[in-house]
């Protein structure tokens, strides 16, 4: 019964590849979706976009997209849109890192002039975390090699797709086994909400956020912090920025411990660093507190000698 259940059942997994990582600065470059059963992808979308600003190179780095493969295929924003409209219908929706991508489809859905997608949508970065707790790393490149799923180059929108698909079967075959009805999988699903009720709760002014730990990683420089981590311990560390990275909404900077191999995500929200310049700084989700800071952290660039 619960085989037959699960079976009779499709979703259309999505993701996309953007010009950078502030949903209000930058713009979807790529879209990727697949239509799959719990046992086998259906049908496969996938668009180029041309954007109407260049490239961020940081982002360009990550996915390789090069201009000429979008002057060679690439679709304006609107075409795309109704494409993916199109392809996904009424069906339930699933993202790996679902605030992410659902931030930047109903930007693009308003800059295209088309009413929100009301669809149900589900993260199976939650799903992993929740139902594979053991895992070291959630994120969807550590999970595909896991699992070896192989769907092509990551960090392209269909390939990555293709690989939400999988994992969140994978999720479905191992740990919902007695689910024989649609209201036991809501209860395991956890739906979110529909995108047409998703509100973006990051920093309008994420820019100087980006732009004070895009200088560190760029000259190599290593900060004091004081963070909490999930379990509520304190840490203080002197780290190396990496990346800037975004789960949940929440911005987190990727970084090497100093004197150590180790890795950590280090939460902006719940951390303190310690700028040899600016003394202590409390990224806060107050955007007046983040206002100030980010002037602060422009009057204290030409005292570093850079502009």
């Amino acid at each position: 019964m619960t085989e037959n259940f699960l079976n009779e059942l499709e979703w259309v997994a999505v993701d996309t590849e953007t010009t950078g990582l502030n949903p209000w600065k930058h713009e979807i470059l790529e879209i990727g979706a697949v239509r799959f059963t719990i046992d086998k992808i259906i049908d496969r979308f996938q668009v180029l976009i041309v954007p109407s600003k260049k490239q961020d190179p940081r982002a360009r780095a990550i996915h390789n997209i090069t201009d000429e493969e979008i002057s060679k295929h690439g679709v304006q924003l609107e075409e795309a849109m109704q494409g993916l409209y199109s392809f996904v219908n009424d069906s339930p929706l699933i993202f790996h890192n679902a605030p992410f991508d659902v931030a930047y489809l109903n930007l693009a859905s308003k800059s295209s002039s088309l009413s929100l997608l009301q669809n149900v949508y589900y993260d199976s970065l939650y799903l992993s975390r929740k139902y594979f707790p053991e895992r070291k790393s959630h994120s969807l490149e550590s999970i595909r090699a896991e699992l070896e799923i192989d769907t092509g180059k990551a960090h392209r929108a269909l390939s990555d797709a293709e690989a939400t698909a999988l994992l969140f079967s994978d999720i479905l075959k191992n740990k919902a086994k007695n689910l024989n009805s649609s209201q036991s999988l809501q209860k395991f699903l956890r739906f979110h909400r529909k995108l047409d009720k998703f509100q973006i709760s990051l920093p309008k002014n994420f820019d100087e956020i980006e732009r004070y730990f895009q200088s560190k990683i760029r000259r190599n420089e290593s900060i004091k912090v004081r963070y909490r981590d999930q379990e509520g311990r304190e840490h203080f560390n002197i780290v190396q920025p990496q990346e800037i990275m975004i789960f949940n909404q929440k911005i987190f900077i990727r970084s090497k411990i100093q004197f150590s191999s180790d890795e950590r995500l280090i939460p902006l929200h719940l951390s303190t660093f310690f700028d040899q310049d600016l003394g202590p700084i409390n990224f806060t989700s107050s955007d007046e507190n983040l206002a100030e800071k980010g002037r602060e952290i422009k009057k204290a660039r030409p005292k570093s000698g850079h502009h």
